[in-house]
């Protein structure tokens, strides 16, 4: 289950974070997101101490302008700050802004790509279950 929650320090966040199994940050490529996202893996900490288990957590960069320099700044930031983060993150693309009308997760193109490289990359953390025997067949 996926819960998306509004930003840092709010209450849903914070319960949503202490029954999660892994906890994923949104970055956009801005010193504010970063700040933030640092903040918001304080905040798991936190929540797993109450919760008296591990809660893993990674920052997602999000919508960063391929190969532009912010970008890349913003990413040089999330590691010089050594916060735990996807080598996957999910692009400025008109394909996700889309997927919040239909509801439907891009399969194709650089979107869709994105999101395999995530969700392949979620699967090696354990976080999330291997693809089922039929679809690895097919693939």
């Amino acid at each position: 289950m996926l819960v998306d929650t509004a930003g840092f320090g709010n209450r849903a966040a914070l319960l949503a974070m202490t029954a999660a199994d892994a906890v994923l940050v949104p970055c956009t490529p801005s010193r504010a997101d970063v700040e933030q996202a640092a903040k918001t893996l304080e905040l798991v900490d936190s929540a797993a101490r109450a919760a008296r288990r591990a809660i893993p957590a990674r920052v997602v960069p999000s919508r960063p302008k391929q190969a532009t320099a912010v970008s890349r700044h913003a990413v040089a930031e999330l590691d010089a700050a050594a916060l735990p983060r996807t080598a996957a993150g999910i692009g400025d693309r008109v394909a996700f802004a889309e997927m919040t009308f239909s509801g439907r997760v891009p399969s194709g193109g650089d979107a869709g790509q994105e999101v395999a490289e995530l969700v392949a990359e979620l699967r090696k953390l354990g976080w999330l279950p291997p693809k089922p025997k039929a679809a690895r067949a097919r693939a």
